[in-house]
């Protein structure tokens, strides 16, 4: 098990949240399949956009790169 110390979970979460808000454009949101966003008349599920961005961090910095 690995233990993390307070400043380095901090540290990981504000990592975290600046690569999610890089990917959180309207360009990744009308990319992510057929629950994709289409004009401000139909609805996309918040929460399917956050899963997809946190899906696109997790596939590696090279990936992250490649879809940022």
């Amino acid at each position: 098990m690995v233990f993390m110390k307070e400043k380095q979970i901090k540290q990981f979460e504000e990592a975290l949240a600046q690569k999610l808000y890089k990917l959180d454009t309207e360009k990744h949101a009308r990319a992510i399949g057929e629950a994709a966003y289409i004009d401000e008349e139909t609805f996309i599920s918040p929460d399917f956009f956050l899963y997809a961005r946190c899906l696109v961090v997790v596939q590696g910095k090279e990936f992250y790169e490649y879809v940022v």
